[in-house]
Order: C-alpha cells, then sequence, then structure tokens
C-alpha cells in the first residue's frame, strides 16, 4: 500500500471483529512506531501490548474513548525522564504530547498497511490504567491505541476541503 493510499483510507475504527491479531503483527506495529521522529530524537516512549481479555475489559471500564472490548491495544507511555533530559523543560510541557501522538499515528499507518483497523484514544483514565498495566513513574501514559479486524464498513467521513485549510498568502513561486 502506498503512503498516500494508507494516509486516505486510515479511519479511527472503533468496532472490531472478535478475531485475535497476530503478535508477529502488534510487534511489526511497535517497531514501525518506534521509526517516528521524536522531539530531540528523544525516543522516550516505551509500548505495551495487551491482548489478554480480562485486562482489556479493565481498560474499557476505564476509558470513555474505548466503545467495547477491541481485541488488542497498544498503550503508550512517555518516559519523563528521558525526554528532560533529552529536550529540557519543554519536553515536559509539549513535546512529550507529540511526540506519542506522532508514534501512534504511525502505529495506527502500519496497522493499516496489515489490514487491521485502530483508534487512537486520548480519553481515559491516566492513573487506572497506569495502575492496571503496572506503569510507573517516570512512565506516563499517554495514548492507547485499538487494534483489531475491522467489523462491517468504515465510512469516510466529510472533510474540508484543501481551499479551507490552506493559507497561501505568504507562498511565493
Amino acid at each position: 500500500m502506498d503512503i498516500e493510499a494508507a494516509i486516505k483510507n486510515r479511519r479511527s475504527v472503533r468496532n472490531y471483529l472478535s478475531k485475535k491479531v497476530a503478535i508477529s503483527e502488534l510487534e511489526r506495529i511497535v517497531d514501525m512506531a518506534r521509526y517516528a521522529p521524536t522531539s530531540s530524537n528523544s525516543q522516550a516512549w516505551k509500548f505495551q501490548i495487551v491482548t489478554d481479555d480480562a485486562y482489556l475489559k479493565d481498560i474499557v471500564t476505564f476509558s470513555a474513548g474505548i466503545w467495547k472490548k477491541p481485541p488488542a491495544i497498544l498503550a503508550i507511555s512517555m518516559d519523563r525522564d528521558i525526554a528532560l533530559k533529552r529536550t529540557g523543560k519543554q519536553a515536559l510541557e509539549e513535546t512529550i504530547y507529540y511526540d506519542a501522538g506522532i508514534a501512534a499515528y504511525a502505529a495506527s499507518l502500519e496497522a493499516q498497511a496489515l489490514g487491521l483497523g485502530s483508534c487512537i484514544i486520548a480519553s481515559f483514565n491516566k492513573k487506572a490504567v497506569a495502575a492496571l498495566l503496572a506503569i510507573e513513574p517516570p512512565l506516563e501514559p499517554m495514548l492507547m491505541l485499538t487494534l483489531g479486524y475491522f467489523m462491517g464498513e468504515v465510512k469516510m467521513p466529510a472533510k474540508r476541503g484543501l481551499n479551507e485549510v490552506l493559507d497561501m498568502r505568504l507562498a511565493k513561486e
């Protein structure tokens, strides 16, 4: 799949088949996510794959952004100490959030390329998920990515036109 097709066809999928996702595919998704750029090349992330049904059910109870149990979740945490050391104070105020988001998007594109659906989740109780997954400081959970095989068709939402989002006033040929 070429990059344009992956970007245009990627959707936030919230309904999955109960079919398990192979661990090798989940590892490949993380392997590609680790190539995402980070501020000052801090690479302050830690990824955790969850496929255990009991843990998945518990995570759903703490996550308003997850409507029903997916076959897999990728938790993305950031190490605040590494980020601070590599990037400085700005890391803790801004860049760790950007870095987690870029990694999540890279993971979602790889999932798309593998024929999987995904949804980036920011709406969850960080303290509860951290306790459940034994994520301890200096790590902080930032985002989760639900993963699985699509259930039904996921339609493209309306997108604003390029002329609505692009300001060319300062662009010169």
